[in-house]
C-alpha cells in the first residue's frame, strides 16, 4: 500500500489517521469516499447547489452535494445519503467510473457475484487495470472497501493517466 498510500496523503486527498497510521485495514464509510473523490479530482465544492439529502455533516456536505450535481453519486434512499455507512466495492466502482468517465464497453469479467446493474462499472475498472477483484470470478461485490484499497484505486488511476475535465 505504501506507494500508493504517500500518493493520497502528498497530493491532499486523504489523511493519516494520526500517529503516523492510515489505516489501510479500517473501512471507508461513503461521506470519506465523497470527500476523497473530490480531492482527487480538484472539484470546487463552493458552488454546488444543495442535494436533497437531510443526513450529511458539515463535514462531508459540499463534496457530496458536488458529486451528487455531477451525476457521479447517489443517495441509499430519498432523502439519506447515509454518510457514516460504510462503502462496498460494488458502490466503489459505480463512484469511480462516474468520476474518471470510465468506458466498460468492450470488456466482460467473469465475477459471479456482479449483476448486471453493477456489470457496466465493474468492467470500466477491470477495462484500466483498476482492479482486478478478489480472485477472477469474485469482485468482492458486497464487501466494505478499506481505506487501503481505495488509496489503491485512485493512484492506478493517476498511474493510467485518467484525465478528468472538471470544468
Amino acid at each position: 500500500y505504501s506507494e500508493a498510500v504517500n500518493y493520497v496523503i502528498s497530493n491532499g486527498i486523504a489523511q493519516g489517521k494520526g500517529n503516523s497510521v492510515f489505516g489501510v485495514h479500517e473501512t471507508l464509510t461513503r461521506g470519506d469516499a465523497a470527500v476523497m473523490i473530490v480531492n482527487a479530482l480538484g472539484l470546487n465544492v463552493e458552488d454546488a447547489p444543495e442535494s436533497l439529502f437531510t443526513d450529511l455533516n458539515s463535514r462531508v456536505k459540499d463534496a457530496v452535494n458536488t458529486l451528487y450535481a455531477s451525476g457521479v453519486i447517489n443517495g441509499k434512499s430519498r432523502p439519506t445519503f447515509a454518510p457514516n455507512e460504510k462503502i462496498t466495492r460494488l458502490e466503489m466502482a459505480k463512484i469511480l467510473a462516474n468520476a474518471y468517465k470510465l468506458d466498460g464497453t468492450g470488456v466482460k469479467n467473469e465475477f459471479k457475484d456482479v449483476n448486471t446493474n453493477w456489470t457496466t462499472f465493474t468492467n470500466a475498472l477491470v477495462k484500466r487495470g483498476i482492479t482486478k477483484g478478489k480472485s477472477k470470478t469474485e469482485f468482492g461485490a458486497l464487501q466494505n472497501v478499506t481505506r487501503g484499497e481505495f488509496a489503491i484505486f485512485v493512484y492506478r488511476l493517476k498511474v493510467t493517466k485518467v484525465e478528468v475535465d472538471t470544468e
